[in-house]
């Protein structure tokens, strides 16, 4: 499975795969190699963007299922080596910062006086005694000598292989190689071009010997500067580290603080929120205290009409009660009077003739009014059938009478009459 990279899209609230960033950015890298989930920090991303990445890495491992894997925070510029060849092998490369830059570049130089060093060491020869200083050309007096057949000193020479010659005129290749190292480096440090060429035409009038003490000296003057140099690095890595040590300290002090802003600026608005709940909170429960006692209130006043409602109702039951009892005592005088007056005033209606009578004080008055009231009892008189009807509001003594006159009809006409009440 190959690594992946991953921004969390706050309003979708997804994580979408990318294959490139910026330095803008917080990215999640997964690597299922090593079952990790790297948390990049570009150099210009906000705090609150890191704080919020490292709340959703867990979000991150969950929703993808790397069941198993941890997560570690890098920054952009502070990445290890080789994370940082595996970064640009997968995912491109990247502009470097000027940090990273002079740390290439010290490398580099590193890497190449080291180079250069195991190189000397490699073609240096054994020193069995200190060498006379010279003191100038003497190559003409010692070839003549040389000639007369006088003793000289023979110079200690590397073994010949073979198909190499003795000749002193031609360098060894362990000279050849030494000599151009020294004309790059000093080229590279810095040294006078002319100066070079100038050495390298006096190597030409000396002997192999005296070349050699030549070279031995550069070989050590080379040497100095080499170890000069390593501790010139030393001393500037030193500062640069101790300037990284002060810049990390400042950035962690910084990064505390924005910490703490940020965590006093979740207990306030946390202690906003709980205010806020809490005033609303209390006015819906007045507002809840508020309608309950209306409610109670307007029940209260609901009882009281319905009691009050209730009372006349019974007081007008006793009283319709009291009525028909006082009328039950007094029917039998109603009657007696009824009787006694007769019906001999009501005349026979004629064939279809309809006649309409209203009760007052026990008798049949005759109305052409084609309303009737409902505090009135009527009666109807059609001959062969007889009509009563009582109002709503009609009087028991009225109702009475009409019931009465209308059974006086009926006995009068020889039971041929149809009594039919209505109330």
């Amino acid at each position: 499975m190959e690594p992946s990279m991953y921004l969390y899209n706050r309003e979708k609230e997804a994580f979408i795969k990318i294959d490139r960033v910026n330095s803008k950015d917080v990215a999640f890298i997964v690597i299922p190699e090593e079952k990790k989930v790297i948390i990049w920090h570009g150099k210009e991303s906000s705090r609150i963007t890191q704080y919020k990445a490292g709340m959703k890495v867990t979000s991150l491992i969950s929703e993808k299922q790397l069941y198993g894997f941890k997560h570690e925070v890098l920054k952009e510029g502070e990445e290890p080596e080789d994370l940082r060849d595996f970064l640009e092998r997968n995912f491109g490369k990247r502009d470097l910062t000027q940090e990273e830059i002079a740390q290439k570049d010290r490398k580099l130089v590193q890497s190449k006086v080291e180079r250069i060093s195991k190189k000397y060491k490699e073609h240096e020869e054994p020193i069995t005694s200190p060498r006379p200083a010279i003191d100038g050309p003497k190559e003409p007096e010692e070839r003549q000598r040389g000639n007369e057949g006088e003793d000289t000193p023979i110079p200690v020479q590397a073994p010949v292989e073979a198909g190499e010659s003795l000749s002193d005129d031609k360098p060894k290749p362990a000279e050849a190689s030494i000599d151009d190292e020294i004309k790059k480096m000093a080229t590279r440090i810095g040294s006078d071009s002319s100066e070079s060429r100038a050495t390298a035409f006096e190597k030409k009038n000396l002997t192999s010997d005296e070349r050699e003490v030549m070279d031995e000296v550069k070989r050590e003057q080379l040497k100095t500067d080499n170890l000069l140099n390593v501790e010139q690095v030393k001393i500037l890595d030193q500062e640069k580290q101790e300037k990284l040590k002060q810049l990390e300290s400042e950035r962690i002090k910084k990064l505390e603080e924005e910490k703490g802003k940020v965590a006093r600026m979740e207990e306030d608005r946390v202690t906003k929120e709980r205010e806020f709940l809490e005033n609303k909170l209390r006015k819906e429960k007045e507002a809840m205290m508020q309608e309950r006692k209306a409610l109670q209130e307007k029940l209260k006043e609901e009882e009281k009409k319905r009691q009050l409602q209730l009372e006349r109702e019974r007081e007008e039951r006793e009283a319709r009660k009291q009525e028909k009892m006082d009328f039950e005592m007094r029917k039998i005088d109603l009657r007696m009077k009824i009787r006694g007056e007769g019906v001999d005033y009501i005349p026979s209606p004629a064939e279809n003739e309809q006649i309409l009578y209203r009760i007052e004080d026990g008798k049949a008055v005759r109305c052409d009014t084609k309303v009737i009231t409902s505090g009135m009892a009527y009666l109807l008189d059609m001959d062969d059938r007889v009509i009563t009807w009582y109002g709503r509001d009609a009087s028991l003594e009225d109702q009475f009478f009409t019931s009465e006159i209308a059974k006086l009809l009926e006995g009068k006409r020889d039971s041929s009459v149809d009594v039919v009440n209505i109330e």
